[in-house]
């Protein structure tokens, strides 16, 4: 399992500078362009744009690994040992059915924009290509709140908070 994560850390890690880099050169090629030659090109907008949007879904994922989304942690710093833990499996359940819900229907429109064969006009792609990376970055986040739900099952997490705490 550790191995799995580590190669989907490396994947996302990869991809979310990748995109980035690709909307730097979009919006980079964007700008001179419209103040040397006083032109622009159309398909550099939209890359930019859908680059982003590649971007902020494998940034969530990156985030929803590293712990740094954000939570209302008001009842779940007070409760004590049982009721806390109980708490977390609570929440990572609720997850895994959000992640898995939306990654179906993610799937099913990403199936169904590949037999429209609808195409992105400045780009000229498959506007699937876009869609793709919605169950993409599900799968991701699914794997990790599985991984969450065992340690919390299992009471990893608590041995890890004490430690990060002291």
């Amino acid at each position: 399992m550790r191995k799995l994560l580590k190669g989907l850390r490396y994947l996302e890690s990869t991809a979310c500078v990748m995109t980035a880099l690709v909307m730097l050169f979009a919006c980079g090629l964007q700008v001179f362009n419209r103040n040397i030659t006083q032109h622009s090109i159309k398909w550099t907008e939209e890359l930019a744009r859908y680059a982003m949007v590649w971007m902020a879904m494998l940034g969530t994922s990156i985030g929803l690994r590293e712990g740094k989304q954000m939570s209302v942690e008001a009842l779940y710093v007070r409760l004590p040992g049982l009721p806390r833990r109980l708490l977390r499996i609570c929440g990572d359940i609720i997850c895994i059915a959000f992640f898995s819900v939306t990654g179906y229907y993610s799937i099913v429109t990403v199936s169904m924009q590949f037999k429209l064969r609808q195409m992105l006009p400045g780009l000229g792609w498959p506007i699937a290509a876009i869609y793709v990376i919605v169950p993409v970055a599900m799968l991701a986040m699914l794997v990790y709140e599985i991984y969450q739900l065992y340690m919390d099952v299992s009471g990893k997490n608590e041995t890890a908070e004490k430690e990060h705490v002291k």
